[in-house]
C-alpha cells in the first residue's frame, strides 16, 4: 500500500490536489469580496433613486443645447 501511495501517478494526483484546494479557497474569498461590492453598488444606486430630482436648469449650464 505505501509503494502505492509513492507511484507516480498518485504523486501527481496529490500535487494537484495540493494546487488545487488553495486555489478554490482564494476564490471562495473572492466571490465573498465580490458580494460585498455589489451590495454597496446597489446600496448607493437604491439611494440615488430615492433621491430628489434635480431641475435641469441647474444641471445644464445657460445657453447651451440639449
Amino acid at each position: 500500500m505505501g509503494r502505492r501511495l509513492l507511484s507516480r501517478r498518485m504523486l501527481v494526483l496529490h500535487l494537484a490536489v495540493l494546487v488545487i484546494a488553495p486555489t478554490c479557497v482564494r476564490l471562495g474569498f473572492w466571490q465573498l469580496d465580490r458580494l460585498e461590492q455589489r451590495r454597496a453598488f446597489n446600496a448607493l444606486v437604491r439611494s440615488r433613486a430615492a433621491a430628489a430630482a434635480a431641475p435641469v436648469a441647474r444641471l445644464v449650464p445657460a445657453g447651451a443645447e440639449v
